[in-house]
């Protein structure tokens, strides 16, 4: 954080008039918090009463305290003033966040229509409609972006490291862009190893793009684990030329150059230094080998071991000892997804309801009747702390995010009590209670993590681990600073019950049909989304095309694969569209209790694929692209299962 040297630059502004109080500054005190609103206190001691007189907090003299007067600190923050306090000769002055301020500003009752905005769809509309008021632009973040965004991000910044030859500025610029989102990834120093060395910063970049490429595609824990095992294998997590007889393969799968499979064809040298577009082809079918892929591998044989997929996708058996090699590693591999994910699932910025196609979405308000002049900042944060949220500012940003996305995300420090600038790390532990609260006491031009951001701790007893930045306190007067950590032990949890969505399935004439009326939250928002997005296919009656809706915006006209991509889009389930071959490895094998994809997985024209919603009104229970010579893209009421159609499903439906 920035130090002030000169306090004699400190002014405050409002529409026509500035007043230096640098002078007369005899405490400043700032505290950045993840519950409420960061403020600044200065403390101005003013013997003659100028500051009063100077009509800066009243300019039209109705003696009411004007909101407008503004004080930008020396990182460019630009704070409001929030209140004043007179005791004696010395006034107390609390500026508080300009994003909130404004926020503070926009008041009334709004009543938002049941089923028309999710809480953080509605959260995004306040800090728009504040924006709109004040004419300035305010960021909104709820987290790690959801596939499709990561799939764009993953273009722009493959175009950035193939101008900038992957320099230490493009590398730095992508990782900041991701740790403003509270993405996961891996931290610049965290304690790796690859093949019982400590990995090294170029191996650090080489997984965190590895992994950030991998989870774009959800691929299941075992299929992940035989990615990064084989990884390290090949390449020890290096994306280099093969040496010696190897010297024909290349990058981290060393893929062969004519000979290897990837999802575009048979690699070339520039594709099999790629780095994502190697995981990518790792991952789907054809897989390297012509053999299916690590994620079609992983859910056909679930008794396979990492090394005997890795081994099969990969290797195609020139190794015989090739999968003992990659189980051999899967303890440094397991540290490797640790460190990106913090364990578990990344939770993304879509795992709420981001469609609201007819689902139970409780009503929502801003005023209450308790406060029926609620401000949005008060309201947000009201509404956040219902859902197990956490609503905060940095600089113009709002996060409206969970602690469990918050937690997920890359560290971006590791520390220890030896680490520089660091004088302590404590906590207080009590009877029948875990210690999670942890006071970092530290130099505060040595802090550069902000609330909300992740932490790593070593070798502090009792502490080591993540842990989530709560607040950051300290006098602009001292270099000394205290920073509160919390563990996840001690985050936030809904205040309300999980909904029960009833699954509603709208045939085009209007009607509605309950299918499911206890069916958990995830499913139903994913299957009535998916069958929202199969009605207005049907509605707008495309014609067939070959090859179409092939693309990033999956829109139509469609052929029978790029409809099942659509819908399958809808729902959060794909980032890409997939052809025949790869919706054959799509899921798991079986018919769904609410989707089925059946699918043809041959190649090219000799495949087919269409999707049935096995409870949904008959006469709307297939969507389909017909073949050329059929009719248009629209539903069926039935159609042949049989003889060469595989039955796929997405998980837990």
């Amino acid at each position: 954080m920035t130090v002030i040297e000169d306090f004699d630059a400190i002014t405050l502004k409002d529409k026509s008039l500035s007043v230096v109080v640098g002078a007369g500054v005899t405490g400043f005190d700032e505290e950045l918090v993840l519950d409420g609103s960061s403020t600044q206190t200065l403390i101005v001691h003013d013997a003659a009463g100028q500051l009063v007189d100077s009509g800066i907090f009243d300019s039209d003299g109705d003696g009411k305290l004007d909101t407008e007067v503004d004080m930008v600190d020396a990182d460019g923050t630009r704070y409001r003033m929030g209140q004043v306090q007179k005791q004696g000769q010395d006034y107390t002055l609390t500026m508080e966040l300009f994003v909130v301020s404004v926020l503070r500003d926009q008041r009334g009752h709004i009543r938002i229509a049941r089923n028309t905005l999710t809480h953080v769809e509605f959260a995004r509309k306040l800090v728009n409609d504040a924006a709109d008021a004040a004419g300035v632009d305010f960021g909104f973040i709820t987290g790690p972006p959801g596939p499709q965004e990561r799939a764009a991000l993953a273009k722009a910044n493959a175009k950035i490291d193939a101008a900038q030859s992957r320099s230490q500025l493009a590398i730095r610029s992508a990782r900041a862009r991701r740790d403003q989102n509270r993405e996961p990834g891996i931290a610049d120093d965290a304690s790796l190893k690859v093949k019982n060395l400590p990995a090294t910063a170029e191996q650090r970049h080489v997984m965190d793009v590895v992994m950030t490429e991998a989870t774009r595609h959800n691929p299941p824990p075992k299929a992940l684990l035989a990615l990064v095992g084989a990884i390290i294998v090949e390449c020890d997590f290096r994306n280099v030329q093969g040496s010696g007889p190897d010297a024909v393969s290349f990058g981290v799968i060393q893929a062969i150059p004519g000979l290897s499979a990837g999802v575009d064809g048979t690699f070339t040298r520039a594709q099999a230094l790629d780095i994502q577009y190697s995981v990518r082809s790792a991952l789907l079918p054809p897989g390297p080998t012509s053999k299916g892929g690590i994620i079609r591998l992983t859910t056909e044989h679930p008794d396979w071991t990492p090394g005997q997929i890795a081994a099969t996708a990969i290797n195609g058996g020139g190794d015989p000892d090739y999968a003992s090699k990659v189980n051999g590693w899967q303890s440094e591999a397991q540290d490797i997804i640790d460190a990106y994910t913090g364990g578990g699932r990344v939770p993304f910025a879509n795992d709420d309801v981001t469609s609201t196609e007819l689902l139970r979405i409780p009503q929502l308000t801003r005023g209450t009747q308790q406060s029926p002049n609620e401000d949005s900042w008060t309201c947000m944060r009201r509404i956040a702390a219902d859902y197990g949220y956490r609503c905060f500012a940095i600089g113009d940003d709002v996060y409206y995010i969970s602690d469990e996305a918050l937690m997920h995300s890359r560290p971006q420090a590791t520390l220890s009590e030896d680490s520089p600038g660091v004088d302590s790390i404590d906590w207080e532990w009590t009877p029948r209670k875990q210690v999670n609260t942890t006071t970092i006491t530290c130099r505060a031009e040595a802090w550069q993590v902000p609330p909300g951001a992740v932490v790593l701790l070593q070798d502090v007893a009792l502490g080591s681990g993540r842990w989530l930045v709560s607040s950051f306190r300290r006098s602009r007067f001292s270099d000394a600073a205290e920073v509160e950590v919390i563990r996840k032990t001690s985050l936030l949890k809904p205040r309300i019950p999980l909904e029960q969505y009833p699954i509603r399935m709208r045939s085009p004439d209007g009607s509605n049909s309950v299918l499911e009326s206890s069916t958990t939250g995830r499913a139903a928002r994913v299957v009535n989304a998916m069958y929202a997005a199969a009605g207005r296919i049907a509605d707008r009656a495309f014609p067939y095309t070959y090859g179409g809706s092939h693309n990033s915006s999956f829109a139509g006209p469609y052929d029978c694969s790029g409809l099942v991509s659509a819908v399958l889009h809808a729902g959060g389930l794909v980032d890409i569209p997939l052809d025949t071959v790869a919706l054959g490895a799509f899921g798991l094998p079986g018919a769904g209790q609410y989707v089925t994809i059946w699918v043809n997985p041959a190649a090219g024209r000799d495949g087919h694929t269409f999707i049935e919603f096995p409870t949904a009104p008959a006469e709307h229970r297939f969507i389909e692209a017909n073949a050329p010579g059929g009719t248009i893209a629209g539903w069926r009421s039935t159609h042949d299962t049989g003889g060469v159609y595989e039955a796929r499903h997405p998980r837990g439906l």
